[in-house]
């Protein structure tokens, strides 16, 4: 909590996942979402990706999947893997707002 405090975007990430997995607390996806968020406007790339999903699932908060797509692109464009193949899958699935785009989504699975 003190690092946390201390604006610490790693602390503020690993408590959001404990809040959001419940370990240790009682689960509270809006306490996770809201220290989640704090730790991506710092560039956490981790915390950029989760976020990212939590916004596209509406875990925490009111969905919206075009903010989560932006937060999970700037996770992959920094080369953080898991990031990159949520957005291959995004686009392969057609989840991604601009739809289906089977070669937007096998560059970021390449």
């Amino acid at each position: 909590e003190e690092l946390v405090k201390a604006n610490d975007a790693d602390a503020q990430f690993r408590l959001g996942q404990v809040y959001r997995k419940g370990r240790f607390v009682e689960q509270d996806f809006t306490r996770a979402f809201e220290l989640i968020f704090d730790a991506a406007q710092q560039e956490h790339v981790r915390a950029e990706h989760l976020l990212g999903m939590m916004l596209i699932r509406g875990e925490g908060c009111e969905k919206d999947e075009d903010t989560g797509c932006n937060f999970v692109l700037m996770a992959a464009e920094d080369g953080y893997p898991p990031a990159q193949f949520a957005m291959g899958k995004l686009y392969m699935t057609g989840l991604h707002p601009a739809g289906e785009d089977k070669l937007s989504g096998a560059y970021w699975l390449k």
